[in-house]
């Protein structure tokens, strides 16, 4: 059915979220570090 597989990704990312590089997770966390702003852990 079209739009199902991107529906259903809609879905999970709503859910889990967005998945990210490792190495794209580090630099964020370090910019988090560097700004006083608090990330989720994952």
């Amino acid at each position: 059915m079209p739009g199902e597989p991107e529906w259903r990704t809609y879905e999970e990312r709503t859910r889990k979220g967005v998945p990210l590089p490792e190495k794209t997770a580090d630099n964020l966390r370090q910019l988090g570090e560097r700004f006083d702003i608090k990330l989720p852990l994952i």
